[in-house]
């Protein structure tokens, strides 16, 4: 399994709704600013939480999903529709849009 890379969300006058890889003082990954107001200081913040989460909801998803279909005896998990959108949405996030 490789190692879950730690996202911290940033907020406030110098972090500005950014997410960091690492810490606060790691490379920014995301800036969730938007200028015009859209979306709002509470929506930009959400966003970024959400952007800074997406890791280890990734590795968690992934995990599970690997899991069932590994303890899955008769073999027939796979054909699942829950299994077949996770394994969708997993390969959605690393860039397979199909």
């Amino acid at each position: 399994m490789s190692e879950v890379k730690r996202w911290v969300a940033g907020f406030g006058h110098q972090h500005a709704f950014r997410v960091y890889e690492g810490s606060l003082d790691g490379p920014i990954v995301a800036n969730c600013n938007v200028q015009g107001g859209v979306p709002t200081g509470l929506e930009a913040q959400r966003n970024t939480e959400l952007i800074a989460a997406a890791p280890d909801l990734y590795y968690a998803l992934k995990n599970l999903v690997n899991k069932l279909v590994i303890d899955d005896e008769e073999g027939l998990i796979e054909y699942a529709e829950p299994i077949i959108e996770a394994n969708r949405a997993l390969a959605k996030a690393k860039g397979n849009l199909e």
